[in-house]
């Protein structure tokens, strides 16, 4: 249970950070371009990856 919910976690932090990073800094919907997507999504995978870290070390400590 504690494994499917680590998976949760992180795939919710991907899709609000390529949201987010889509949305604010690439403004992907003017654009189009697909290399900006790309990029977009794997700085959004680097940042859900570090969060879910730090969420699950803190979710453990309690």
């Amino acid at each position: 249970m504690f494994n499917i919910m680590k998976f949760l976690i992180f795939f919710i932090l991907i899709y609000i950070y390529d949201f987010l990073l889509g949305f604010i800094i690439f403004d992907r919907f003017g654009s189009g371009s697909l290399m900006m997507s790309f990029f977009s999504s794997v700085i959004a995978t680097a940042f859900a990856v570090i969060t879910t870290y730090y969420i699950i070390r803190l979710i453990e400590d309690l």
